[in-house]
């Protein structure tokens, strides 16, 4: 039951980052605002923070 519940809230690609410390890559992320790289860098962040409140719900 669990399985497939992951299943459904999974989204369609995954974004893993090798980064240990989020406050130095949110740091990183707003000093490159004005390049692409940073906007890029920004959204891994907000998917990669949705995806570890959606395993602590799920339990993963």
């Amino acid at each position: 039951m669990a399985i497939k519940r992951k299943e459904r809230l999974a989204d369609p690609f995954s974004v893993r980052l090798p980064i240990d410390d989020l406050a130095y890559a949110e740091t990183v992320a707003r000093d490159l605002h004005l390049s692409g790289v940073g906007e890029v860098l920004r959204l891994a962040l907000r998917e990669y923070r949705k995806a570890a409140a959606r395993r602590a719900l799920v339990g993963d």
